[in-house]
């Protein structure tokens, strides 16, 4: 009896994503009621995950809506035993949403920059840096045979 009203209450929610007018899963809940459905967060998730319901931003704003290969959802919402793997799916999104850093570009100069500077040191120190050979220590009273 159970599976049977998931089925159900999934197939409304098909047809509401599908009007384009549902703003986010609180207004989703709201219109479920009117139609004699109460639930609770736990099966609105559940119930959102197995449309595969996806937030649309559009020229009104964002909505909540269903992807393109609609054929997809419509078979796991029918089927009553489907189980989404709510982990791999939250990870999914997650990196879906990931955006990349804008300033990449500067972030590999400066680190170019850097290595070019420990490239640089690390060849001056292997060569001996200052181009001859150290100075050497001058004892006091003691004069080299050159200086007068």
């Amino acid at each position: 009896m159970a599976a049977a009203d998931d089925a159900e209450r999934r197939r409304v929610v098909l047809e509401l994503l599908r009007s384009g007018e549902v703003r986010g899963p609180r207004d989703l809940r709201r219109r479920l009621g009117e139609q004699g459905y109460a639930i609770d967060d736990a099966q609105l998730r559940a119930d959102l995950s197995a449309v595969g319901a996806v937030r649309v931003e559009g020229p009104r704003g964002a909505r909540l809506g269903l992807p393109a290969d609609e054929s997809v959802a419509a078979s796991s919402a029918s089927s009553a035993s489907a189980r989404v793997d709510a982990p791999r799916a939250a990870a999914s999104r997650r990196a879906e949403a990931a955006e990349p850093d804008p300033d990449w570009r500067l972030h590999l100069v400066v680190v170019a920059v850097v290595v070019a500077f420990l490239v640089v040191g690390l060849l001056g120190w292997l060569i001996g840096g200052s181009g001859g050979s150290p100075p050497t220590s001058r004892q006091p009273g003691v004069t080299s045979p050159a200086s007068p």
